[in-house]
């Protein structure tokens, strides 16, 4: 998994735009093969990852993993981030 990380929150427009750059980038195939992994065909895949038309929600986790990708939350409150496990 690659790691990317913002300091500052992030918008969904950003978020989009990462993911619509990580797919430019990716090899070539990659929306025919993510179209078949959303059950959906390539003309939609095409349409969304161009922009001209947002990227659905629904399909987020699916299409962050075909790019090898996973989105973490973290609290803002640091304390949180490193919860003790009780053992």
């Amino acid at each position: 998994m690659l790691n990317f990380i913002y300091d500052d929150p992030v918008t969904w427009d950003e978020l989009e735009a990462e993911i619509r750059a990580r797919a430019k980038a990716a090899p070539r195939g990659f929306a025919a093969s993510l179209a078949e992994r959303l059950d959906t065909d390539k003309s939609a895949v095409s349409q969304f990852l161009s922009g001209r038309r947002p990227i659905p929600r629904e399909h987020i986790h699916l299409i962050l993993d075909a790019l090898g990708l996973e989105l973490v939350l973290k609290s803002k409150n640091a304390a949180d981030n490193n919860p003790k496990i009780p053992t």
